[in-house]
């Protein structure tokens, strides 16, 4: 988004001072990146039964709080005003787990791996969960939870997880090798599809594209805008790395950004209909 504007105002100025050259490669750049933006301003179409839904029936909440983080409060005042079914937090603490466990008595259900490093994951649940366990997929050290619910007589399978960020080269392979395994693995299962957290990646990536292609799910944020979630401080470099992805039995009623609750991250809520 931050380069399409970039390139409108490069396109007015360039115009005005007459430089054609300039003027025609920044035209050319702004629809470029219109091209690569519109789509997530478009509704996606679905399935002709799950188009006709207008009833959200499960409702999420995600977040990376960010393992050093103590602004516990802003979180549980977060998650009191919106109610969630389900809460997937990534950068989860043993001191945040002992809040949660503390503060949130009606999410009896929760798988969690607790870690004091960036790695550490959380579920929260009010509907009881059919399986849900940490596995590790991958040669790698980031956790991932995966878990079986039924929500109105309907089965779902839900994948939380937090790729390593592409640091280096090693860290890069890691990401995309672990992006390809969970979308592997997601075509295994039947039900409905959920993946949810924070990926490390933009939806203007090449394995961004290959992970939708292979998984066969579509990004939740289509037709709710960009949503960009990283960093919080700083609204010009700030990129969309948290996602959401829905197999097309599931329909996104609303998708909406969280507050800022501490974190380098801003969280978002879902209300999805099937």
């Amino acid at each position: 988004m931050q380069y399409l504007i970039l390139f409108i105002l490069f396109s007015i100025l360039f115009f005005f001072i007459k430089r054609w050259l300039l003027f025609g490669i920044a035209l050319l750049m702004m629809f470029w990146h219109l091209f690569l933006i519109l789509p997530f301003y478009l509704k996606p179409k679905l399935n002709p039964k799950t188009d006709k839904i207008k009833k959200a029936s499960l409702k999420i909440l995600y977040t990376n709080f960010l393992a050093y983080n103590r602004q516990y409060p802003k979180l549980l005042k977060y998650i009191r005003r919106k109610n969630p079914d389900l809460i997937g937090i990534v950068e989860t603490t043993t001191r945040l787990v002992q809040f949660m466990k503390a503060n949130l008595k009606d999410y009896p259900y929760r798988t969690s791996k607790a870690r004091n490093d960036f790695f550490g994951i959380s579920l929260w649940s009010k509907i009881p969960f059919a399986q849900s366990k940490v596995v590790y997929w991958g040669n790698t050290f980031s956790p991932i939870i995966t878990t079986r619910f039924t929500k109105n007589n309907k089965d779902f399978y839900l994948i939380l997880a937090h790729p390593t960020a592409p640091k280096n080269v090693r860290l890069w392979k890691l990401r995309n090798n672990q992006l390809s395994i969970i979308a592997q693995r997601i075509n295994q299962f039947s039900g409905s599809k959920i993946i949810i957290g924070d990926f490390n990646i933009t939806p203007f990536s090449y394995f961004y594209h290959k992970f939708i292609s292979l998984s066969k799910l579509y990004e939740s944020r289509k037709g709710f805008g960009i949503h960009n979630s990283w960093p919080v401080n700083n609204i010009l470099l700030r990129i969309p790395i948290d996602h959401c992805f829905l197999s097309s039995d599931i329909k996104v009623i609303k998708r909406e950004v969280g507050p800022n609750i501490g974190s380098d991250h801003y969280p978002f809520y879902l209300e999805l209909g099937f």
